[in-house]
């Protein structure tokens, strides 16, 4: 891109170039805008159903096998979903709490 000396520039091409800067601006910050929105929005609505999944794996937990370790309980907590998965499925056919997490390293 050339570099244009503003100085001696006519007073409309100082307008247009003006205008020009403070559209291509505006344009880059409503894209980073709508694109920080659609991360943080993705984020959340994973978090979310990491929390949900984690909240019933707990409840499930509890309402087969009684309380659940505090040391368990902290680990489901802060699981991946994918582990969270594992233990989910793992909890149909378990008949201890021990059952869900053994080859998985809780218990």
């Amino acid at each position: 891109m050339p570099n244009y000396d503003l100085d001696s520039m006519s007073l409309a091409a100082k307008k247009w170039h003006a205008q020009w800067h403070a559209e291509g601006k505006a344009e880059g910050k409503a894209e980073g805008k709508a694109e920080g929105k659609a991360e943080g929005k993705a984020e959340g609505k994973a978090e979310g159903k990491a929390e949900g999944k984690a909240e019933t794996l707990l409840r499930l937990l509890a309402r087969r096998f009684g309380d659940v370790p505090v040391g368990t309980r902290e680990k489901i907590l802060v699981a991946q979903p994918d582990e969270l998965d594992q233990w989910l499925d793992a909890f149909f056919d378990a008949r201890s709490i021990e059952d869900v997490f053994g080859k998985h390293g809780l218990g």
